[in-house]
């Protein structure tokens, strides 16, 4: 138990057990007692040790104080600082008045890339560690985080004493829509039918077919027994085997960014809407920059560090291989492919190319297998 205010003092030349008698009269009670031959020690409260010398003084004998214990004594001397209190007070009120500011940012039961995306929406509306809190401006976290379309599709803020506690819930898989139309599905181009898969209307041609741009592939409309037109739907896939061909044109000259140079990094210090302490020099290069929230031992407080990483860069030039060139080539022409049909299967493949001295040119030509219905 933490003693307030006690003292431990010695008793001489009196009587010991006239003496104790008084104390007791007095409503004084000894502790930690210590007899010896002309001496006795005992603790007695700060506020009795004035009684205790009295009473000593009247029997005969003489009190010395020998140490003073308990709290009261070990902040005795801060107690009549006026600076010390002002200061208490002033951190109490930092205190009171920033209960209303976000401490510390909670996001529950998402990953560390959910969390980060999570953080960059809600700094883009002004909610990180230090702001304060309102309604409006958490109502407005909630739209972002759903409206981003981060693969959230609830989102929840709840800001209680400089806490916020974010709760989403992810966005349930759009479901493949199969849509149907009264309109044909016609051939985008020329080729061959390697397979039909027909989910609505009447196919119009076979696997093994030769078929040109424009002709029928699965027809919406179909005549009945009497030879009368009946309106229908169409919806389907037609596998077809064509041959597609492309040129492009590939640079063996390149001009490049190296780093080069030390990381430089430059701090800021946000609390609020209001820049407390800023590093910041005129540097150009490649910038990263990383945000987190300003504590102090471990523990959160009011505030945003922002990181800059800046890394000097130079420009460099150089000349592609003829292999490099040619592969860089050919990755435009696959891209330009899996773009005009998308999940081409490639069966076949011819390349070609061609050295001016500055540029090689580059043929592709490729025997696919995509759908070419098109209504």
């Amino acid at each position: 138990m933490i003693r307030w205010a006690w003292v431990q003092c010695s008793i001489k030349n009196v009587e010991i057990a006239d003496f104790l008698d008084a104390l007791l009269k007095a409503g004084i009670t000894p502790r930690k007692l210590y007899r010896e031959t002309k001496e006795v020690k005992l603790d007695c409260r700060a506020a009795e040790y004035l009684t205790v010398a009295r009473l000593a003084k009247s029997n005969g004998g003489k009190c010395r104080l020998l140490k003073k214990q308990g709290l009261y004594f070990r902040i005795k001397n801060g107690l009549g600082r006026i600076g010390i209190w002002l200061g208490i007070v002033f951190f109490g009120a930092c205190i009171a008045f920033s209960q209303g500011s976000i401490w510390h940012i909670r996001f529950m039961d998402m990953n560390g890339i959910q969390t980060k995306q999570a953080e960059a929406v809600l700094r883009q509306v002004g909610i990180y560690p230090g702001v304060r809190s309102s309604e409006e401006l958490l109502l407005q976290g909630e739209t972002a985080l759903v409206k981003e379309q981060i693969g959230f599709g609830w989102a929840s803020l709840n800001f209680e004493k400089g806490r916020l506690l974010v709760e989403t819930a992810p966005a349930a898989p759009i479901p493949d829509i199969k849509t149907t139309s009264g309109e044909d599905i016609l051939a985008k181009t020329a080729g061959t039918i390697v397979a039909i898969e027909t989910e609505a209307g009447t196919p119009m041609v076979n696997v093994g077919d030769e078929v040109l741009p424009g002709d029928v592939l699965i027809a919406a409309n179909r005549v009945d027994r009497k030879e009368e037109p009946v309106l229908g739907q169409t919806a389907g896939r037609v596998m077809a085997s064509f041959v597609w061909q492309t040129e492009c044109e590939q640079s063996l000259h390149y001009e490049e960014e190296q780093p080069c140079g030390i990381l430089k990094t430059y701090r800021t210090l946000q609390v609020g809407k209001s820049v407390i302490y800023q590093q910041k020099e005129t540097a150009s290069g490649k910038i990263a920059i990383r945000h987190y929230p300003l504590t102090c031992m471990g523990l959160p407080l009011p505030g945003l560090w922002t990181e800059e990483n800046v890394l000097k860069m130079r420009k460099i030039e150089g000349t592609y291989t003829e292999t490099l060139a040619k592969a860089k080539a050919k990755k435009r022409c696959l891209e330009q492919l899996e773009q005009e049909w998308k999940g081409a299967k490639i069966t076949e493949e011819q390349e070609s190319f061609s050295l001016d001295g500055e540029n090689l040119h580059y043929s592709y030509k490729a025997k696919v297998e995509a759908d070419i219905g098109v209504k």
